[in-house]
């Protein structure tokens, strides 16, 4: 089986799960995003006046820690928000494999093996930092600017998803693994996730690069779009590492 073949095959898989479920699915999309961005707006405030203290406690000429310490406060609190990632695995292994799914799994990190789903947040979320970069300069940028920087928005956030993508190829199962083995270090997640993934990497970049125009087009419509996006996206996220578990199983 070809790449292309191997990536439409699990894509297929993601719709057909999704049929007749897309309605809840959305509103539980509509939900975590609601969630997120209301979560990112209090932690940004609730950052910016801790640094803006702190910087009035040093005196007015320290702007460039209070710039740092944002930056740093605003990572920290990424990694807290990043944390859903663990109860977005359990919702769609649950979704897939047939299992209750319900909006409250969305907090199953917090509740379980807390400091490993923060450590491998912590791990994900310094990552992504770094690949996007680009895209947070230019989004610096856009606020001095009058007129909407829209293509080096679009090119940048672009980058730095296909960055992003390729860093974390080997580790990208960990969250589905801790699920699976909540007993194993979070040094042993990663060397499980690398060894999962050995031979595997350029298939799950193929099935991830099929994603980026929904993800940019999520984007451009103002983020209404990724409430369809994002279940799809993570169906088949799900079913690629179910097929890295149990290839028989789910090939009959």
């Amino acid at each position: 089986m070809t790449l292309y073949q191997s990536c439409s095959d699990i894509c297929n898989q993601a719709k057909n799960k999704l049929d007749g479920k897309y309605g809840s699915v959305t509103l539980f999309a509509m939900f975590y995003y609601a969630l997120s961005i209301n979560a990112n707006t209090l932690l940004s405030t609730f950052a910016s006046s801790i640094a803006d203290s702190m910087g009035r406690l040093l005196g007015q000429n320290h702007p460039a820690f209070t710039g740092i310490l944002f930056y740093v406060l605003c990572v920290f609190f990424t990694v807290l928000i990043g944390m859903v990632r663990a109860g977005l695995a359990l919702y769609f292994l649950n979704l897939v494999c047939g299992g209750t799914f319900s909006y409250f799994q969305l907090f199953h990190g917090y509740q379980e093996n807390f400091k490993k789903t923060f450590c491998l947040s912590l791990i994900v979320t310094l990552i992504q930092e770094l690949c996007m970069l680009p895209y947070q300069y230019v989004t610096y940028l856009q606020q001095f600017q009058k007129e909407l920087l829209l293509v080096p928005l679009a090119g940048t956030y672009l980058l730095g998803t296909l960055l992003f993508i390729l860093a974390i190829l080997g580790i990208s199962q960990i969250f589905y693994l801790l699920l699976d083995f909540p007993q194993l270090s979070v040094k042993e997640l990663l060397r499980k996730s690398n060894q999962l993934m050995k031979g595997h990497r350029m298939r799950y970049f193929c099935l991830q690069l099929r994603f980026v125009p929904m993800l940019l087009l999520g984007i451009l419509s103002l983020g209404i779009g990724m409430f369809w996006v994002l279940p799809y996206v993570n169906t088949a996220t799900t079913i690629f590492f179910l097929d890295l578990m149990n290839p028989k199983q789910q090939k009959s």
